[in-house]
């Protein structure tokens, strides 16, 4: 009888043993792919942060710069100074380099 009551509490110990070993490696694993995410969340908050900090300089400029403010009616406006001339250059396809 006694014989019989350890094999079956070694039998159970095991059982428990292998159900809480199977538990503790997928919540393992479960840990190390959020270990991931967290990091390539962090890698995101810190390209986002430094986009900001640009776009905040960038305001910045604009509201103190008028070299800044001229720089973006040039570029993005094409706009020309008062005293300016505009000269347009029309640039020649040759038609058998294209696909």
């Amino acid at each position: 009888m006694r014989k019989t009551l350890n094999l079956i509490f070694y039998v159970l110990l095991a059982g428990v043993l292998l159900v809480g070993g199977g538990m503790l490696l997928r919540t393992w694993g479960e840990l190390r792919r959020m270990r991931g995410r967290v990091a390539e969340l962090e890698a995101e908050l810190r390209a986002k942060h430094n986009e900001s900090l640009e776009l905040h300089q960038e305001i910045h400029d604009l509201r103190t710069n008028p070299r800044a403010v001229e720089k973006v009616a040039r570029e993005k406006f094409k706009l020309v100074g008062d005293d300016e001339t505009v000269i347009m250059f029309e640039m020649e396809v040759d038609d058998s380099t294209q696909e």
